[in-house]
């Protein structure tokens, strides 16, 4: 299956490319969580944007200034990488 979602960190579309299983993966998490399966990709591009970032020292108003991202919506981002890590 392949996807297609507006990223609207880096303004562009991004396709991915999902096996089956994580196909069913998402739609889990998805309704765990009770969110739609796009909120739950656009959520991993986010996370994987950020993290990037902070390998590069880049401090959470750069990262605002440079992504368009919300400040908020980088905290809260640093806190998933932080339990993702603990986990």
């Amino acid at each position: 299956m392949i996807v297609t979602i507006e990223d609207r960190t880096e303004r562009k579309n991004v396709t991915i490319r999902m096996t089956p299983q994580v196909k069913r993966l998402i739609q889990l998490i998805a309704a765990d969580e009770q969110h739609y399966v796009s909120d739950v990709i656009e959520e991993a591009i986010i996370l994987r944007i950020v993290a990037k970032q902070l390998q590069k020292n880049r401090s959470i108003k750069e990262i605002a200034k440079e992504t368009g991202l919300s400040v908020e919506e980088i905290t809260l981002a640093v806190q998933d990488l932080k339990e993702i890590q603990w986990n």
